[in-house]
């Protein structure tokens, strides 16, 4: 069975942490699943036939993004007649390949809340391409229930649909001192701070875990700063500096913005924290929940699916937009050392759970029934 894999989008936000990650497992396992790979990069990700679990696989230079119609026409005419089926990792699909395709869908967000992507062309286009890839794919792949029933949910029906859920790192496990000393000095943090990782795009709903730690009393602000941690030069990245200043002060200083953080850092990171805050309203799937859960930090978390599905009893929730809510849940958690160790217990179990093998397992059955159908 050889696959045509587009891994074009390894670079890209959460899209490139699934593309790069089930490719790695897709080649750990070529050998025990009779398993072929012929891998579409682009010209600028030669690192990828550095990576050792790729080693021996076939590769091909792809000129024209994903989104872009050349792009599309030659990724098509890369995979013709070189591969059994095309793995299309998000709805850009090829043109110009008529074998069997595999499309994963995650984030149908653009298309249930129009105003966290502008403009009204890039919608279009997004609707068009979610329409016409679930169209056309043999199987497609949801990253968690909650994404699979929202595609029922729009009037699309997938021929077939499986929900493959997304795995963790083996690199995201609670870190040595000497490494997480060395993170915090980099990004300039003080230990125990409460992190949140992303972007600060309206439904992250960064507002509101900002106004719920104004409402922390002074006592507890001084022992853990609000660590805010990513690409921090967009005007709503402004916005929420304008925030914390209007709400906090001459505390502002308690708020730290590090910019965009290595992922080679983030386990340290996660460690160092005494709380991972994710107060996003809406994701595909969320997984930087469970990469703190994996390095041993507890998790609190908005009451939203696909974070309740993924998390389980394993993380404290709270109403999305409910800054007091939150700010409460913080005081609990930081005020009861045997409440935090038992979260932070549960939250380690529960990702164990999650694995980029088991993402991978799945995902050649999904190929195998797909060339059976």
């Amino acid at each position: 069975m050889k696959v045509a894999y587009d891994a074009r989008m390894v670079t890209w936000g959460g899209i490139g942490t699934y593309s790069l990650e089930l490719l790695r497992a897709l080649g750990g396992r070529r050998t025990a699943d009779d398993l072929a790979l012929l891998v579409l990069r682009r010209p600028e990700d030669a690192f990828l036939e550095a990576l050792p679990e790729l080693a021996g696989v076939d590769w091909q230079v792809v000129r024209g993004g994903p989104w872009s119609t050349r792009g599309t026409l030659a990724a098509g005419l890369a995979a013709r007649g070189r591969a059994d089926l095309y793995h299309a990792p998000h709805v850009t699909i090829p043109t110009g390949f008529s074998g069997p395709l595999i499309v994963t869908v995650h984030d149908l967000r653009p298309l249930l809340l129009p105003d966290t992507m502008p403009g009204a062309h890039k919608r279009g286009v997004f609707r068009l391409a979610v329409r016409r890839a679930v169209r056309r794919a043999s199987v497609v792949l949801a990253d968690s229930r909650h994404t699979a029933a929202t595609l029922y949910r729009l009037g699309l029906r997938p021929r077939c649909l499986e929900v493959v859920p997304l795995g963790v790192a083996g690199r995201f496990c609670p870190q040595p001192a000497a490494a997480v000393a060395q993170a915090r000095r980099r990004y300039g943090l003080e230990p125990g701070g409460l992190l949140w990782t992303g972007d600060f795009r309206p439904h992250k709903n960064v507002e509101t875990l900002i106004r719920a730690y104004a409402l922390l009393p002074p006592e507890i602000r001084a022992r853990h700063t609000l660590v805010l941690a990513g690409a921090d030069g967009s005007f709503r990245a402004q916005d929420a500096r304008r925030l914390v200043a209007e709400l906090l002060g001459p505390q502002a200083d308690r708020v730290r913005f590090p910019g965009h953080i290595d992922s080679a850092d983030l386990p340290a990171l996660y460690t160092n924290a005494a709380l991972f805050v994710f107060p996003s309203i809406f994701e595909g799937f969320g997984l930087p929940l469970l990469e703190a859960a994996s390095c041993g930090t507890p998790v609190v978390a908005a009451s939203a699916p696909p974070l309740t599905e993924v998390m389980g009893d394993a993380a404290v929730y709270f109403p999305p937009t409910d800054d007091r809510a939150l700010a409460a849940v913080l005081r609990t958690l930081l005020g009861d050392p045997g409440r935090w160790r038992e979260l932070a217990l549960r939250g380690r179990a529960r990702s164990r759970r999650f694995r980029w093998e088991t993402t991978a397992a799945l995902t050649i059955a999904a190929y195998r029934g797909a060339l059976s159908r």
